[in-house]
């Protein structure tokens, strides 16, 4: 079964996600910081990374690139998640190393093929 770390500060999403999840059984564990999801990767070791742009104490796309430089956590794939459609934050979070974006609102059907690929 595919280990999922969900990061993102708003309560009412990583609930949203954790049904849904749960409905698709997947296994997962929430960070709330970005402090607290490079912790989490490293004991966790998740098999894919949701990852929300913006949070507390390091933004996604900073996790995003600490997890891609380093050696023993480059290989897990990262969807990045966010609200904004801007294209430059797009290019960024590429930059930063991301695997694929979802915005949010997250559309179900679309979330769960994404895992999927």
């Amino acid at each position: 079964m595919p280990k999922i770390l969900v990061a993102d500060d708003d309560p009412v999403l990583i609930k949203y996600l954790s049904i849904l999840l749960e409905k698709n059984d997947y296994q997962y564990t929430t960070a709330t910081n970005g402090r607290e999801a490079i912790e989490k990767v490293k004991t966790y070791r998740p098999d894919l990374i949701l990852l929300d742009v913006m949070m507390p104490e390091m933004d996604g796309l900073e996790v995003c690139k600490k997890l891609k430089d380093d050696p023993s956590t480059h290989q897990i794939p990262i969807i990045v998640m966010t609200g904004s459609i801007d294209r430059e934050l797009r290019v960024k979070g590429l930059s930063a190393g991301a695997n694929d974006f979802l915005t949010k609102p997250i559309d179900r059907p679309e979330l769960i093929v994404r895992i999927r690929n």
